[in-house]
């Protein structure tokens, strides 16, 4: 008697045909649904970061050389002395501009809202949010 020796089905390790491959949709369009998320979590982000003005503060020395360009004059070509130490270059500006739109149109008087100087980085943090979606 001969004995028949059952082999097991050979694998092929050839890849699928292409038809087989599921392909991603043609649109990159973000759904409907990542749409609402990404809304949700940023009205969620810009909510803490605005939620207790009163406790935000220029807490530290770089931070005041940011905001100091306003209080300098012509002997120090309007900012702080060796202020490309310390600061990025558009950051100073925006928050010199920032103060003064807000004190456009008021009298010498005005108090300087303490607000003001924090707009242009809550802007900006605010906007990393969607950035960091995107990437």
């Amino acid at each position: 008697m001969s004995r028949s020796k059952r082999r097991s089905p050979t694998r092929d390790n050839s890849p699928p045909p292409l038809s087989a491959i599921p392909t991603a949709p043609a649109s990159d369009a973000p759904s409907r649904r990542e749409l609402w998320l990404v809304a949700t979590l940023l009205v969620l982000g810009i909510g803490m970061r605005v939620a207790f003005p009163s406790r935000m503060a220029i807490e530290h020395f770089d931070e005041g050389v940011y905001a100091s360009n306003i209080w300098f004059g012509a002997e120090a070509d309007y900012h702080y002395p060796m202020q490309r130490l310390y600061a990025p270059p558009l950051l100073p500006s925006l928050i010199e501009w920032s103060l003064i739109f807000d004190r456009m149109g008021e009298p010498a008087s005005h108090k300087i809202n303490s607000f003001v100087p924090l707009v242009p980085s809550l802007f900006a943090g605010c906007l990393t949010l969607l950035v960091i979606w995107r990437m």
